[in-house]
């Protein structure tokens, strides 16, 4: 940054910038890098700048750094059949999931169509007159008026994080969207949260229980 800053302030610098579009293409790179270095907000950044997509990778790398440890846990005494029994619930796990993932996918699909026209860009394209002046708060627009926020609502709101009022149309008069909506996000937080993931908890401790007599023997042979 520093020697960006002086060659920045160089007079050489200074009159490439005024011939920019006669300069080489090597020449026109080198201008673009001193300057664009010079700015370390990154409010200004590309979304996939180098520095970002570096941090993001790293991030992850840290996760499977440490998840590197759990290679080490058979050797202990207490650790390894812990371990042991918690590989073989994985395939109980997997099939849970697959059913998790068609059911979450009905639901999300479903509340996006409902309420896929209130995106702000759907209206702007068709209302004659604004119909939600000054701005005024359309929760059904910031929940489930695009694809990715009904993904963010739906999965949220398995961790009870979720907004009870997010099908709300604010000034539309449409009470059966609304009603329809209510049924619909209703049924999923009962299906999912209270019916699936209940399930979920039993189906594990059973299987826990099953191979946690047999953890102990297994372990002595893994090791």
């Amino acid at each position: 940054v520093r020697f960006s800053t002086e060659t920045l302030s160089g007079l050489e610098f200074q009159d490439s910038l005024g011939h920019i579009f006669n300069l080489t293409a090597s020449q026109q790179y080198h201008v673009y890098q001193t300057i664009y270095w010079l700015n370390s907000d990154r409010f200004y950044w590309v979304s996939f700048d180098p520095v970002n997509v570096a941090e993001g990778l790293f991030a992850i790398a840290n996760i499977f750094s440490f998840s590197r440890i759990c290679f080490l846990l058979p050797a202990i005494q207490h650790l390894g059949p812990l371990q042991i029994s918690l590989g073989r619930m994985m395939s109980d796990i997997g099939k849970f999931i697959i059913i998790f993932l068609i059911i979450f996918s009905g639901f999300m699909f479903g509340l996006n169509n409902l309420f896929w026209y209130y995106s702000k860009t759907v209206r702007g394209r068709v209302e004659i007159v604004e119909h939600n002046p000054g701005g005024t708060e359309l929760p059904a627009e910031t929940f489930f008026g695009t694809m990715g926020g009904t993904f963010k609502t739906v999965f949220w709101s398995l961790f009870g994080l979720s907004e009870k009022d997010g099908v709300s149309l604010g000034n539309y008069d449409n009470r059966f969207t609304e009603l329809i909506g209510y049924l619909i996000y209703g049924t999923f937080n009962i299906a999912s949260v209270i019916v699936l993931l209940n399930m979920l908890i039993a189906m594990m401790s059973k299987s826990y229980e099953t191979i946690e007599e047999h953890a102990d023997v297994e372990w002595k042979f893994a090791r």
